[in-house]
């Protein structure tokens, strides 16, 4: 029964070993570069200085939010700060408990 387990150990870690992966992302790739058309010149006028220098008063290109108020900026606010509390209060429990 020991052997087994032993040789499973060592079976489950050469498979582990010898397995390697890479994750790139680029912005010619996926759903992004369908809706740019998919060009080259599309992902450089995503990456050029003058496309990411957006004015406070001069909307970026598709922006159709408009403003957003700042009671809801504040609600959203005082949610994640209780529950930043809440989790605080749980972590001092646990340890103390």
């Amino acid at each position: 029964m020991v052997r087994a387990g032993v040789a499973l150990l060592l079976v489950v870690l050469v498979v582990v070993s010898s397995v390697s992966a890479q994750l790139n992302f680029s912005p010619g790739w996926g759903k992004r570069a369908a809706a740019a058309g998919g060009t080259d010149a599309a992902a450089a006028a995503l990456r050029s200085p003058a496309a990411l220098a957006v004015g406070p008063s001069s909307p970026a290109a598709g922006d159709t939010c408009g403003a957003i108020p700042v009671s809801t900026v504040m609600h959203i606010y005082r949610l994640i700060r209780s529950e930043a509390a809440r989790l605080a209060q749980c972590q001092d429990e646990e340890y103390l408990g």
